[in-house]
């Protein structure tokens, strides 16, 4: 967060929990969805194997995996973009509307990025603004947007989003999250992901 500190200022927090407060099932359900790239994926759907077996998930809860290999921050940024309607599909098997999303974890990156710190940082936030800005067009009930930055990549053996992109990806976030905390980005309350 702003500062360079682990927890929201109690005003956000307060903030925060009152966008949660709102959060109720719509047709039965409240939608939890993924946004964002391969790695996205893969630990969304270790969380959905997770949560299946845990008894204390509510039943009204649906968790949707709405990330999509091969998808940078870049592309999904454009509301034109082919993952839009790839992920209304995705919605529509689960059976599922854009009205039951009411929750989205954001994890994207900048495949390839080479620009120094912060060109890097500045380029993803830019992406994960028009993202943020695309979801909540598209979810009228969204309330929440949890982000995160890119795991470490230090063992990368691509150059999909090696080093030091991935630990820049850091600011973006926290750039991002900010923006939403000034009131520069309207919309859902964005806070830190998992």
């Amino acid at each position: 967060y702003p500062g360079g500190v682990n927890q929201p200022s109690r005003r956000y927090l307060r903030q925060g929990l009152a966008a949660a407060k709102r959060v109720r099932p719509i047709n039965g359900r409240v939608v939890l969805l993924s946004i964002g790239m391969s790695h996205t994926t893969q630990e969304f759907r270790a969380l959905m194997r997770l949560a299946t077996a845990d008894p204390e998930i509510a039943q009204t809860v649906k968790l949707v995996d709405g990330a999509i290999g091969g998808w940078d921050a870049r592309r999904i940024a454009r509301p034109g973009a082919g993952y839009w309607s790839a992920l209304d599909r995705r919605l529509g098997a689960e059976g599922v509307t854009s009205r039951e999303v009411q929750a989205v974890w954001l994890k994207a990156a900048i495949s390839g990025e080479d620009r120094p710190f912060p060109q890097d940082a500045k380029a993803l936030r830019t992406n994960l603004r028009s993202i943020a800005r695309i979801l909540a067009r598209r979810f009228p009930n969204l309330r929440l947007i949890y982000t995160s930055s890119r795991t470490y990549a230090g063992y990368a053996v691509t150059s999909l989003n090696p080093e030091p992109a991935a630990y820049d990806s850091g600011y973006a976030v926290r750039w991002l999250i900010q923006d939403r905390i000034e009131g520069r980005l309207r919309g859902p309350w964005i806070g830190w992901g998992p």
